[in-house]
């Protein structure tokens, strides 16, 4: 669930995204999160959790700045999956996995809407 966000130009805000997100993540990480191994957090994290970030962003366009955000709280997951404190190593092991950056599916996701319409 998103919000409109009143302002000069149509915006909106993400922060209940966010947060449904990180309970998402929280719930898994609790239940397997040392248990299981970091391929297996990863793979749940992309098919639980990211498409709650991705809620939204086709309708709703996102600034540069809410994009960075979004991808902060990728990162920030990633970096308690992989155990790390830097946000570069991390952001870069979750690019290994094969997490992809909210702000580079953005497009890919208006693109992808664009193919489909009849």
């Amino acid at each position: 669930m998103f919000y409109f966000s009143s302002s000069t130009a149509l915006s909106c805000n993400y922060d209940l995204i966010i947060i449904s997100f990180y309970l998402a993540f929280n719930a898994i990480y609790g239940k397997v999160g040392r248990l299981a191994s970091a391929d297996v957090v990863i793979k749940l994290l992309k098919t639980k959790c990211m498409p709650i970030l991705r809620y939204g962003l086709d309708a709703c366009p996102a600034s540069p700045r809410q994009l960075r955000s979004l991808k902060y709280v990728v990162v920030s997951c990633g970096r308690k999956i992989v155990n790390v404190n830097r946000l570069e190593i991390a952001a870069e092991c979750l690019k290994m996995f094969g997490v992809s950056d909210v702000a580079e599916l953005w497009p890919r996701v208006k693109t992808d809407l664009s193919r489909n319409t009849c």
